[in-house]
């Protein structure tokens, strides 16, 4: 679920990817024919575009309905139709007789888009990122009246990119935010529409294709730096004075789990090569058994540290390590550190650290970047680069 404004009050309203507003945009954007649908696109495109450059800002009144039949030339059917477009997109409100106003909170001001390739249902690897990222949106909407944002999904059988792209066509929302997996839309039309401001959110070892072509103009590159997570875990496990370390995490980041070890290496730590494991996405319980016999090895030659490099493990290897009676706490046989996604929390069956990215101050910051894009600031940076952090290192979201 997502928010959109209500097309009479501009504020929000709950939807799905296949709300009746969804619907009624699809409809009130269908094909006209004749020379009363060319007008009545002038009409929609003229006052929309008067809109969208400020000359009609939130809460004035569009021109009468006398006022445009006279300047289009037109019948009140037509320049109802119009206004009823400008409605169902969520620009204006009718008070009846009193006349039809800019909401006070329009989608190219105040509606951001998450665009995310398939729903989390559909793809259980990136799972909690994409719930950290739809929660912290819910606590930013909360902070900021009138904020919304709206979930498009680009791929699979909840797919709604038609709508999406007939969306970003009309400016229904004031920028892009791409999750990773989403970047199929890069250098596509759609992502390339005039005036419409786009960040992407990847995870990275470091810079490196496909995502480094995709520094466009109007956009920016946040890059969730996957060696940060690895320096600082290495760091953290060493100052605890562990020896022995396993690596659990999934096939997505084998070629990066290379680069943990070797760190873990260098600072002292023995990594045995059977104890880095990787597990499938779609069978995550596999963990339970793999790490049950991991740990019922002699007690010098077991780990005294895990590290899970993919929160969607964690439940799984601690409540293996739970039914082993193995302790974790403060001064515990075993360090568990594990990776996640501020600020929802995987669960855990026993005291772990927790070691990650904060979703809220990324999300955050991509609203600041697209605010300052349509304020006109176009001197903000292509790359940002986000390092782990652990939690009793997180900062409020604005």
């Amino acid at each position: 679920m997502s928010n959109v404004p209500h097309p009479s009050t501009g504020q929000p309203e709950q939807t799905g990817a296949y709300s009746r507003a969804s619907a009624d945009r699809s409809a009130a954007s269908a094909p006209r024919h004749g020379k009363s649908a060319v007008k009545h696109d002038r009409i929609v495109g003229d006052l929309r575009q008067q809109i969208l450059a400020g000359l009609l800002g939130p809460g004035d009144r569009l021109p009468t309905r006398n006022e445009l039949i006279a300047t289009y030339d037109v019948s009140s059917v037509t320049i109802q139709r119009a206004f009823d477009r400008l409605i169902d997109d969520g620009f204006v409100y009718s008070r009846g007789s009193r006349g039809t106003f800019v909401c006070q909170t329009p989608p190219h001001l105040n509606t951001y888009a998450m665009v995310f390739p398939t729903t989390t249902e559909q793809q259980s690897l990136v799972s909690r990122f994409w719930t950290a990222v739809k929660q912290s949106g819910e606590t930013i909407a909360k902070a900021r009246q009138g904020v919304t944002f709206r979930s498009y999904y680009t791929s699979g059988p909840e797919s709604d990119r038609d709508v999406f792209t007939e969306d970003v066509r009309a400016s229904r929302m004031a920028g892009l935010i791409m999750l990773y997996g989403a970047e199929e839309l890069a250098n596509t039309p759609v992502w390339q529409q005039p005036n419409m401001p786009r960040v992407l959110v990847a995870p990275l070892y470091d810079l490196h294709e496909p995502y480094a072509s995709l520094r466009i103009e109007d956009g920016t590159l946040i890059v969730l730096r996957v060696d940060s997570l690895y320096e600082r875990a290495v760091q953290y496990l060493t100052s605890r004075s562990r020896k022995r370390l396993a690596v659990m995490g999934m096939g997505l980041w084998r070629p990066t789990h290379s680069h943990m070890v070797d760190m873990a290496r260098r600072a002292g730590l023995t990594v045995d090569p059977a104890h880095v494991l990787e597990f499938s996405p779609n069978l995550p319980q596999a963990a339970q058994t793999v790490t049950k016999l991991l740990l019922r090895q002699p007690a010098d030659t077991r780990p005294d540290c895990i590290f899970i490099a993919d929160d969607n493990l964690l439940s799984d290897v601690t409540a293996a390590i739970q039914a082993e009676g193995i302790s974790t706490a403060d001064n515990g046989d075993l360090d568990v550190l594990s990776h996640c996604n501020y600020p929802s929390l995987p669960p855990a069956n026993v005291p772990v650290t927790y070691l990650g990215f904060d979703c809220g101050q990324v999300l955050q910051t991509c609203v600041n970047l697209i605010d300052a894009r349509r304020a006109g600031n176009t001197a903000t940076t292509d790359i940002i680069n986000v390092t782990a952090v652990f939690e009793s290192e997180l900062h409020p979201t604005p």
